[in-house]
Order: structure tokens, then sequence, then C-alpha cells
């Protein structure tokens, strides 16, 4: 393999490599963007920095994830304030 064959292959594998990793990059902000929408554009202007605001919702999505979520029973729902109360509809 001559020196100049190998320049090029090197020169194709950065060039393939920084193609992946910026499709990677592009995909990733979609996801935040649709995940979080108005508060991904809010964070984006907070920070000045959409890396840094990604950064931070990616911190936030880490830990909602621990959390244990699970829906009102119908009781509990009734037992909730005004308005809350009022949209669950004939169940109060």
């Amino acid at each position: 393999m001559t020196t100049s064959t190998l320049v090029v292959l090197i020169a194709l594998v950065i060039v393939v490599v920084v193609a992946v990793g910026l499709i990677v990059k592009t995909e990733h902000s979609k996801r935040l963007r649709s995940r979080f929408g108005p508060e991904y554009h809010r964070a984006v202007e907070e920070t000045g920095s959409t890396t840094e605001a990604e950064s931070r919702l990616q911190k936030l999505e880490r830990r909602v994830e621990g959390f244990k979520i699970r829906p009102l029973s119908a009781y509990r729902l009734c037992e909730l304030p005004g308005s809350l109360a009022e949209d669950s509809g004939p169940l109060c």
C-alpha cells in the first residue's frame, strides 16, 4: 500500500467518523427537542448554549427516570383541590 493510498484511507475514515458523530448528535438533539418541547428552548435561552442546555435536560431526564410515577386512583383524584378534581369529569 502506497503512502498516498494510506493517507486517503485515513482521511476517509476521519470523514466517516465525523459524519456519524454529527448524525448522532443531531438525532439526540431532535429527540430532546421533541420530548421537552418549550422547555428545551427555554433551557437553551437560559444557558446560552445548546450543548449545555442538552446536558441539563439529559440530567433531568435521568433523574426523572428514577421516580416511581403511578396513576392516581379515582378516589385520590377526587380528593384533589379545585380545578384538578373538576377536570376529572364524572368520576367525582
